[in-house]
């Protein structure tokens, strides 16, 4: 059994397991800055490390079982499940720094100001499908009434599931177009 046959499972995983973990830590974060106002650090960092560890397993549970769902696909995968469910190691660290990156952003709060001028044109270009959501959703709720509230909430947490697939989509259509250019394939070691 080769190392790049033990690798194939996990790189199935990533995109699920970051599709699940995303909204789960976006809703994390905003509930500890959002209660943080009122309580003590004390109390708010347990239970986010908490609720964390939850959002991690859960994340990994279910990357898993669409992972052994997707390894029955037939094969070759066509070109953008492959960007999704095989991809490189290039669209893996690609996501990667994008997500530390942003990640870095959120938590820093107070960041130089020339860093804020590239982050938000490219915030734009990440989160565009969050960005739809959630001013739709803005709209029903306002349209329809506070009884619809929880519109928004489904809104958030498909708009960053649905940001997570678009990055995996965008850096997979990336890595292959940079492949192309310069000569070499991309190898997702499938």
């Amino acid at each position: 059994m080769s190392l790049a046959s033990l690798a194939r499972p996990r790189r199935r995983m990533v995109f699920p397991f970051a599709t699940v973990l995303s909204p789960c830590l976006w809703f994390i974060y905003r509930d500890a800055t959002v209660t943080a106002s009122g309580r003590s650090a004390a109390n708010v960092f347990p239970q986010a490390i908490a609720f964390a560890a939850g959002a991690v397993i859960l994340s990994y549970v279910i990357a898993t079982a669409i992972a052994a769902i997707a390894a029955t696909e037939e094969q070759p995968l066509p070109r953008w499940k492959r960007w999704l469910f095989a991809p490189s190691n290039q669209v893996i660290g690609l996501f990667a720094s994008v997500a530390l990156a942003f990640d870095i952003y959120i938590v820093a709060g107070t960041v130089p100001r020339w860093f804020d001028v590239v982050a938000v044109p490219v915030g734009v270009i990440v989160g565009w499908p969050l960005m739809l959501l959630v001013v739709g959703s803005i709209a029903v709720v306002n349209a329809f009434g506070q009884q619809f509230a929880v519109i928004e909430f489904v809104a958030v947490a498909v708009g960053v599931a649905l940001s997570v697939a678009w990055l995996f989509l965008l850096f997979g259509w990336l890595t292959d177009a940079v492949g192309r250019f310069v000569g070499t394939a991309v190898s997702t070691d499938e």
